[in-house]
């Protein structure tokens, strides 16, 4: 772990600078792109029903809308302390000196993929909080209640929070921040 300690700011961003940031930020638009396509697709439905005789369920939604917002806390603070636990003792130690590959590689581009394993776990909890507002969002749609209703269109504001946050989480000064914090920090201030 001595190599780890001695790894300074300027080597991530040597190392980070151009094709890890690209894949970093490749796959964050892959995880905005799916739900935005959803997105588009009930917007296409809203648009397609208004002409149509629709049924309106509203307890089924409600009850959904119930079961999405402990569902959304909960992911939203697990995502917040993810890091914590996915670092936790000798998990970190643990993930630095296993790679994937057989030989041993860069320690700067060992935390880099740390890092960006956990942006990705990160990112798809986000993803599944958004996907699931899209869900009773469609269902709206679909019953019809959307209709009576306007305020079940707030279920889109999970994917613009998770817009936000990826486009914070891909920044080459974000990241940086990240992997210090999250990493660099607890690799410096542990006993190994």
């Amino acid at each position: 772990m001595e190599e780890y300690k001695k790894i300074s700011r300027r080597q991530i961003d040597e190392m980070l600078s151009g094709v890890p940031l690209k894949l970093n930020r490749a796959l964050s638009l892959a995880l905005v792109l799916g739900p935005t396509l959803f997105l588009a697709v009930v917007l296409f439905l809203y648009q397609d029903n208004l002409s149509s005789d629709v049924e309106v369920f509203p307890n089924v939604v409600d009850e959904l809308i119930a079961v999405f917002l402990i569902f959304a806390l909960t992911v939203y603070l697990m995502f917040s302390i993810f890091p914590k636990i996915f670092l936790k003792g000798n998990k970190l130690e643990t993930q630095l000196n296993s790679p994937h590959t057989i030989e041993k590689i860069d320690p700067v581009i060992a935390i880099i993929n740390l890092d960006r394993t956990m942006m990705i776990i990160r990112l798809a909890m986000i993803e599944g909080v958004t996907l699931f507002s899209l869900v009773i969002l469609i269902l709206c749609v679909n019953s019809g209640i959307i209709y009576y209703n306007d305020n079940y269109w707030l279920l889109v504001l999970p994917l613009l929070f998770q817009m936000v946050i990826t486009i914070q989480f891909v920044s080459l000064e974000k990241t940086i921040s990240r992997i210090e914090r999250d990493i660099l920090f607890r690799i410096k201030n542990e006993n190994y």
